[in-house]
């Protein structure tokens, strides 16, 4: 296993939203570099969600990595280095046993960060999910302002299906309560299956993260069991895993 590897992405700005978003969710995360692209997972401190992320070698103009190399960093601290970046930037990356390095060269200028390596032993596999009976695949930035519509109710939030929508809802205590409904418009959305599930809103947030980098997110789930999210580009994408609130919590 090689103890070293040097990457720089075709576009900064594309790989840093991957990081923050992840790190938005997890503190800790584990980076896999090879010839073939970049891996990262992270869980959070609850253990409630998983992030996971795959950017392919098609998305980097350079990538030296012999064999496979495994670094844990901390999640925040990396979105910290990388932050501000835009498409015209150029961002090296490099990992060593001691540390990450980050190097930014901008309109001539050259900027170079460090970030901690950590311990971290997070579980091996992401728990794969059976079939499911509800799928959906609609606006990213839809998903984000439905969630950020029914935030303010409750802490937590149910998304089902109807009329062909994808529906979000929440009440609280005082009877407040609010809806949102998506309907499949666009070109590749749809809204199949019947059913719902309840989840902790912050975490939905999170998930919504990616939503100004890709154009749609796909959601999956049986009747009170885990959300699968997930966004996809050619080579490139993102995968969430939430579990349901327990109805009686």
């Amino acid at each position: 296993m090689a103890s070293s590897a040097v990457f720089e992405p075709v576009d900064p700005a594309f790989f840093a939203a991957f990081v923050a978003a992840s790190a938005d969710l997890a503190v800790e995360l584990r980076l896999k570099v090879s010839s073939a692209g970049v891996e990262c997972r992270g869980f959070d401190p609850g253990m409630v969600a998983v992030v996971e992320w795959r950017i392919g070698a098609e998305y980097f103009k350079r990538l030296d990595a012999e064999g496979l190399v495994t670094v844990d960093v901390n999640g925040p601290d990396f979105t910290k280095a990388l932050r501000g970046l835009e498409k015209k930037d150029s961002l090296v990356v490099t990992v060593s046993d001691a540390q990450v390095a980050v190097g930014v060269t901008r309109e001539g200028s050259r900027l170079r960060r460090c970030v901690a390596r950590m311990e971290y032993s997070p579980p091996e596999k992401v728990p794969r999910l059976p079939p499911a009976s509800i799928n959906a695949v609609i606006s990213a930035r839809g998903f984000a302002a439905a969630v950020k519509e029914v935030a303010d109710v409750n802490d937590r939030a149910t998304i089902g299906t109807g009329g062909g929508a994808l529906l979000f809802s929440c009440e609280n205590e005082l009877r407040q309560a609010a809806s949102y409904a998506l309907d499949p418009i666009n070109p590749g959305e749809k809204v199949e299956g019947a059913g719902s599930g309840r989840f902790g809103v912050e975490y939905l947030k999170r998930i919504g993260g990616l939503s100004s980098t890709f154009a749609l997110i796909k959601l999956s789930w049986n009747p009170d069991g885990p959300l699968e999210a997930v966004y996809e580009f050619p080579g490139a994408w993102a995968r969430y895993v939430l579990a349901p609130v327990v109805q009686n919590d």
